[in-house]
């Protein structure tokens, strides 16, 4: 059976962190056929703190970002629809689009522990595999109990672990206001993509 992942995200901006994650996916499924990255047009969860670059540009900063990893794919899916981003529809829709491949939604440990909120969060655990990917120090205890929540819905949950990153997209536009130096926490080419355009400055 083919293997389609789903990482979605606001990716606003697309940083190390990220694909970090993205990389701990590919390792754990080497049969995947391809990595979704899935930029939103707005998570129903930031509605109020809506994206601070544009969709076209965070959809460009993730196509720099993943360039390099072939079985990586950068879709505008979310982003054309032009509206709040639920993952229970793009499921559904990569369900559609792939109809003979497992499907793994790939989610980072916080998610995790509030899936069982999302809306129609049964169809999502029914109709998707969760590769929970843990990405901060001394969590383990907690994203293993959020494991056994989702299992106890029915649902099948991987935690993959990836080297720590303990900065999130929020601080790092942070320090871009700042006029900090961010570059550390963002591939070479996001980096010069958002000196280049002036984002976040």
């Amino acid at each position: 059976m083919a293997l389609t992942a789903l990482f979605g995200g606001s990716f606003d901006p697309v940083h190390t962190g990220h694909i970090k994650a993205a990389d701990a996916v590919l390792n754990a499924f080497p049969e995947l056929s391809r990595l979704i990255i899935m930029p939103a047009w707005v998570s129903p969860f930031k509605t109020e703190n809506a994206p601070r670059a544009s969709a076209s540009e965070r959809l460009e900063m993730c196509r720099i970002a993943f360039r390099d990893r072939k079985k990586c794919i950068v879709s505008d899916y979310e982003i054309n629809r032009e509206s709040i981003s639920y993952t229970a529809d793009t499921v559904a829709y990569l369900k559609k689009t792939y109809p003979e491949d497992r499907l793994i939604l790939t989610v980072g440990s916080d998610s995790l522990s509030t899936l069982p909120e999302w809306y129609r969060a049964d169809e999502i655990i029914k109709n998707a595999d969760i590769a929970a990917v843990s990405r901060y120090s001394e969590e383990k205890g907690r994203i293993d109990a959020a494991a056994r929540v989702i299992r106890s819905m029915g649902g099948n949950v991987d935690v993959l672990c990836a080297p720590p990153f303990e900065i999130s997209s929020g601080e790092i536009r942070e320090m871009l206001v700042s006029g900090k130096d961010a570059s550390a926490y963002l591939a070479d080419g996001v980096y010069r993509y958002i000196r280049d355009k002036g984002i976040y400055l």
